[in-house]
């Protein structure tokens, strides 16, 4: 009886374990998993979806808007990374994928704005764990206002790109914009995840993140630029306005050149600047 017993203890705690590890292992990005994560079998990666030991995920609906006068694009995900590339033709290509039962996104195509919704939910079966994902081509000429929201999940930029008032936001995942972007103005807004950017041009430039560092590239403004961090450490190469506002709670301050008239102050961290 007692064998019994530790026996459904043991078998247990070993499925247990197995959803604990696919689940950090979910949360990494294929090429940034470490190396034991890589040689663990089974390990494969599809469109940005994490497959652990088996489970099948593709492609669930690809479709191609055109752009002529499109001013507005809107993303709204449900449990899904969003990664952006930009393409030389005249179409906006969403690509979902995921496993074979998730639904698929739908699409409103308005005057002059386009807005995608996910309703995904993240999925965890005794030998497969996923995370769906929205893979978006952004026409290289499109210059208009784009909304990227997920409320858990990445968001990645990973070419550069020209767009109007873009607003970035995801309540659990990071934020990365892998290359010199530009846009008229520029909000980004993490509730817990960190921010990267390459360099940065715009009008008005905000950045907030409640729980997690900023690792930024040089910002000029011809606005003001506004960093805020409730959690975590502040660090640009350069900012570069005609106001600014840099604070953290708990966090230290790092900014490589500094010019504009503002305030640059932390409420539990060193701060240096220039």
């Amino acid at each position: 009886m007692k064998k019994a017993i530790l026996l459904t203890g043991i078998i247990a705690w070993s499925l247990l374990g197995l959803i604990v590890l696919g689940v950090l292992i979910a949360a990494m990005s294929g090429s940034n998993a470490p190396a034991w994560v890589q040689k663990l079998p089974g390990y494969g990666w599809t469109g940005n979806d994490v497959i652990l030991f088996g489970g099948n995920t593709a492609l669930v609906l690809e479709e191609s808007f055109p752009t002529e006068g499109l001013g507005e694009f809107n993303v709204y995900a449900a449990h899904q990374r969003i990664s952006v590339t930009v393409n030389n033709g005249e179409e906006l290509i969403v690509r979902q994928y995921g496993h074979d039962n998730a639904v698929p996104f739908t699409s409103d195509m308005g005057i002059g704005s386009l807005t995608v919704r996910t309703n995904s939910k993240f999925t965890i079966n005794v030998m497969s764990i996923g995370i769906s994902s929205l893979e978006i081509s952004v026409p290289r000429s499109y210059a208009g206002a784009v909304s990227l929201n997920t409320n858990s999940g990445s968001i990645r930029i990973e070419e550069g790109v020209t767009w109007g008032d873009t607003n970035i936001q995801t309540s659990s995942g990071s934020v990365r914009l892998n290359a010199p972007a530009s846009f008229d103005n520029l909000q980004i807004k993490t509730a817990s995840g960190s921010i990267r950017s390459g360099d940065i041009n715009g009008g008005d430039i905000t950045v907030e993140s409640s729980s997690g560092s900023q690792t930024l590239g040089t910002l000029n403004a011809d606005g003001s630029v506004n960093l805020t961090s409730s959690s975590g450490s502040v660090k640009a190469d350069a900012v570069r306005s005609t106001q600014h506002k840099i604070r953290t709670s708990s966090g230290s301050i790092r900014i490589g050149e500094l010019t504009g008239d503002g305030d640059v102050r932390s409420s539990s961290g060193s701060v240096k600047t220039g």
